[in-house]
């Protein structure tokens, strides 16, 4: 999601979406994640490391589906802030998560930073490439294809994740 969401702006500003109210729906988005965030220990009690990542490929790929076949500006407004809102409010439920995997090493904060590091590489690559494709194509498709790509990235990921948690349990 790192990349994709920075479009969101320009996006709004194509829709012709008034900028007096971008801090509206940034803090709308803010709002919800607080909210996901304060109750991020009773939400991932609900879940194991496996069904949280399929809940979040899920959830974005909707997301990001929806921007690709929508185009009323409010609807894309909505979508930003859910996307805002989960991208954020999620992220101490995947910390958790991966801290319960680390829990026995001695390099917690640099496989953390190692992660970090990561997240924004690969979001400086999908940025470049959003870019890219929207100048090319349009924003709409761009989202389309981000979504599948997505997918197409996350669901070998979730299999990995999947295997790795049943050897875990032998």
């Amino acid at each position: 999601v790192f990349g994709v969401v920075e479009f969101g702006t320009p996006y709004k500003v194509l829709l012709d979406v008034p900028i007096i109210y971008y801090g509206v729906f940034f803090g709308l988005g803010r709002i919800l994640a607080s909210i996901l965030l304060a109750y991020s220990g009773k939400i991932k009690k609900h879940f194991t490391i496996t069904s949280f990542f399929r809940f979040q490929t899920l959830l974005f790929f909707l997301l990001m589906l929806s921007l690709g076949v929508s185009a009323n500006p409010i609807i894309v407004v909505c979508i930003f802030i859910l996307v805002e809102g989960f991208r954020w409010g999620l992220t101490q439920i995947e910390t958790g998560f991966m801290l319960e995997i680390i829990k026995g090493s001695k390099f917690k904060a640099t496989l953390l930073s190692t992660k970090s590091q990561l997240w924004y590489f690969a979001g400086a690559l999908v940025g470049y490439s959003m870019g890219y494709s929207i100048e090319r194509i349009s924003y709409q498709d761009t989202y389309l294809y981000a979504a599948i790509v997505m997918v197409g990235i996350l669901t070998p990921l979730w299999f990995y994740i999947v295997r790795s948690e049943k050897k875990m349990r032998l």
